[in-house]
């Protein structure tokens, strides 16, 4: 089970806002895509793509419970 509180707790250190000059040195070594409402970025279990950075719009990260529906977790965006 996931301990949601957990992860409301340490978002501060998940889902840090970065600066523009952070952002700009990560530029060369990242691909910007982007996505439409509804997309699946990963799942749970799954090998990564690597690191996600929310440049416009936001990202709800949820988890399916035993019944098949989407439990949100926390929403970030930019």
């Amino acid at each position: 089970a996931v301990d949601t509180q957990a992860v409301v707790d340490r978002s501060h250190q998940l889902f840090p806002t970065l600066t523009e000059q952070q952002i700009g040195r990560m530029r060369p070594f990242a691909q910007e895509r982007r996505y439409a409402a509804g997309d699946l970025l990963f799942e749970a279990g799954a090998t990564g793509a690597g690191l996600f950075v929310v440049l416009d719009g936001e990202v709800a990260i949820t988890r399916r419970n035993g019944l098949g529906a989407d439990v949100p977790l926390v929403t970030q965006g930019a």
